[in-house]
Parts: C-alpha cells; structure tokens; sequence
C-alpha cells in the first residue's frame, strides 16, 4: 500500500489511526464523533491490484481544515494518508456527509489513488472583468457546475478548472471546447466534448 517517497511529499499528509472493524460499529462511531475524530474508510487498489478496505479516523479538526481550504475541490485533493505505523498511501477524499443540525464532518472516505481514477473537478470561472457585457449588467447563467476528468500518470488533479470570460458576449453559450484544460489532464469519456457550462444572459427569469 507504499507509494514511493518523491510522490508523496508532494500532498499534504493527513494522519490517520487504523479502527476496528465488527458489529458496535454504530457505537464505535459514536465514541469517535465524541472524542472528535471522523469515522473514514480507505478503500480502493494498491499497486498490485490487491483490493484495500481499511477502517480508519482521522481528526475532526484536520477534515474541518480540508474543507475550509478546498470548499467543493474536496474530492480531487490529493492527500497522503499517513497511517500510525508509519505507511502512507496517496488518495483523494469520497462521500463525505456533515450533519446538517451543526455542520459538523460525520463520515469521509478516502479512495486510493492511481493514475487514470476519474475525478469530479468543479469549474472556476475568470477574467470576468475583462468581458464587457458582464460588466454591464450581462450575467452568468452556469450550466454545469463541474466535469469528470482523469490525469496522466506524474500529473496531480487540478482543484479547479478554469473557464475564461474574457470577451463573452451577452447571448453567448460557453461550452467545454471553450476550456483550455491543464497538461496531462484529459476529459474522461463519461463527458460530452460540447458540454455547455455557462450562458451570458440578461433575462433572470
């Protein structure tokens, strides 16, 4: 489950405690949400192809910090999961669920990383200043909020994809073959190569 050391001081590390798995699960997550850790599970492939479900937690707090910095790029941020007897595995966050009395993180999962994992990248709109229309009261109806993508081995998962507004035109529709996307980042076959994104509207109803 090791991945080689350069890979890994590359991601910010996550430390994470092994829990035991049996039927006072409920329980057992009960005690953990007390003491403020987050009942998690580590689930995928390692390199071998071997299958990986290990119950872990990890800290409230480190996960409040996560979602603080990354907001909806959650689940493509790629951690090391650094476990107590010193093995560390690269993944990205997955099904995270907060309370919705007092917002706090009650579950999150972390998948195993491997080149070619598809990922759910929200889009991040820019230059809107430099789009007239925009700056005229023109404003921007978004479509799809986020793309499926997959990243070339050595490239790590983008936190956003960038849609530039520059020049938009009131009326103009802004689809996927209008995004640049990073090196090494490809769109996963799952979407459409004429996506629509966003529209530059002036009717709000």
């Amino acid at each position: 489950m090791e991945e080689g050391a350069n890979a890994l001081s590359e991601h910010p590390v996550l430390p994470a405690l092994q829990r035991q798995s049996g039927k006072q699960g409920s329980r057992q997550s009960r005690y953990m949400r007390r003491d403020k850790h987050v009942p998690s599970l580590l689930f995928g492939k390692d390199e071998d192809g071997s299958e990986v479900n290990v119950p872990i937690s990890v800290s409230e707090l480190d996960v409040n910090r996560l979602i603080r910095i990354r907001g909806r790029s959650i689940e493509c941020t790629l951690l090391t999961i650094k476990m107590e007897d010193g093995k560390s595995v690269l993944a990205t966050p997955k099904g995270l669920q907060m309370c919705p009395i007092n917002d706090r993180p009650l579950s999150l999962n972390f998948w195993v990383y491997r080149p070619g994992n598809r990922l759910n990248v929200p889009f991040k709109f820019i230059n809107e200043e430099l789009s007239t229309d925009l700056k005229r009261g023109s404003f921007l109806m978004r479509i799809n909020k986020s793309m499926s993508i997959t990243c070339a081995p050595g490239v790590p998962p983008p936190p956003s994809i960038a849609v530039d507004l520059a020049g938009k035109v009131k009326g103009q529709v802004i689809t996927l073959r209008d995004v640049q996307l990073p090196a090494g980042v490809l769109r996963d076959k799952r979407t459409e190569e004429g996506l629509v994104i966003a529209r530059v509207s002036t009717n709000r109803g």
